[in-house]
């Protein structure tokens, strides 16, 4: 989901506020799945049209209900 919306920016950098806790997020993600399945889950993330990522949102809640 981090990535759709990086791609969703159109290149635009996100807001100071925000920045500092995406890269967080960045590093997190990177850690916990590894170079190699960080980078396959980011690239199929860019791809994510907004339908693809309310879609595995509600799967997620799915979880914790």
């Amino acid at each position: 989901l981090l990535a759709a919306g990086t791609s969703w920016r159109g290149g635009h950098p996100r807001p100071t506020q925000e920045r500092t806790g995406a890269e967080r997020t960045e590093t997190a993600a990177r850690t916990a799945l590894g170079p190699v399945r960080h980078e396959s889950e980011r690239t199929t993330g860019a791809g994510f049209t907004q339908a693809d990522a309310l879609r595995e949102l509600a799967e997620a809640l799915k979880e914790y209900e």
